[in-house]
């Protein structure tokens, strides 16, 4: 597709469904940060949730739980990798560019 160009039959339904894919998280996300419309939950819980069966990168974290990723990457997510709350994708190279987020095993924890 040159600059300019329609995007494609093909491209549009990538992206739109790259685009429901990402409803459906924020939706899921929505009733584990927030089950039955009631007051928030705290950050670190609504993280763990998020991260519990997969890895997950600071910017779909942030995008999840509604705080900045430089917030999330510079004080949350360290701080849970530091109490074993968090485990790294790449535990060997902690800023590398593709870094992601899983909940520990709870054996860890």
């Amino acid at each position: 597709m040159g600059a300019g160009a329609a995007p494609s039959k093909a491209d549009q339904r990538a992206v739109g469904a790259k685009g429901k894919n990402l409803e459906r998280k924020a939706e899921n996300l929505e009733s584990i940060i927030n089950p039955g419309g009631g007051r928030k939950r705290k950050t670190p819980d609504a993280i763990l949730q998020f991260v519990r069966d997969k890895f997950e990168t600071a910017e779909a974290i942030s995008e999840a739980v509604g705080k900045s990723a430089a917030y999330l990457k510079n004080e949350v997510l360290p701080k849970m990798v530091e109490d074993r709350l968090l485990v790294l994708k790449y535990p060997e190279t902690p800023t590398h560019r593709s870094q992601a987020y899983k909940a520990a095993p709870k054996e860890q924890m």
